[in-house]
């Protein structure tokens, strides 16, 4: 599986999601509910549908579809964390950890992350590793 690599530095401000690009975060946005609404259900089909979302996001190339960008790979290592595909999701709670940290200034994302990984090391039994985040 291939990871999607963001270049933060580009991304325009917040304005630049009104007009032609309204319809782009909605359809982003729909994408995302739907994967959200089958997490439980139907994980693999929800881990697609965030996929397909999480391309759009980086597409869309504004600030707030950065944010999306961050929600959704933090959505996706949760998936795979409850599927104990622990590698993958460490890969994704990292990639939205680095967003996180270099963007979105977002203190409660970033707590949220994580606490993310703690759950991670505690579901793979490395307890102090678990502890430490």
């Amino acid at each position: 599986m291939t990871l999607i690599h963001i270049n933060m530095n580009t991304y325009p401000s917040k304005s630049h999601t009104t007009g032609l690009y309204a319809d782009k975060m909605e359809k982003l946005k729909a994408l995302f509910e739907k994967a959200k609404s089958l997490q439980l259900s139907k994980p693999d089909m929800a881990i697609e549908y965030a996929k397909d979302a999480l391309k759009r996001a980086i597409d869309i190339h504004t600030s707030v579809s950065l944010q999306m960008a961050c929600d959704i790979y933090y959505f996706m290592g949760n998936i795979f964390c409850e599927q104990g595909k622990f590698d993958l999701a460490k890969r994704y709670i990292q990639i939205a950890l680095d967003i996180a940290l270099d963007t979105l200034k977002n203190n409660s994302k970033i707590a949220e992350l994580y606490n993310l990984l703690g759950k991670l090391y505690g579901k793979k039994r490395e307890t102090e590793t678990a502890l430490y985040y």
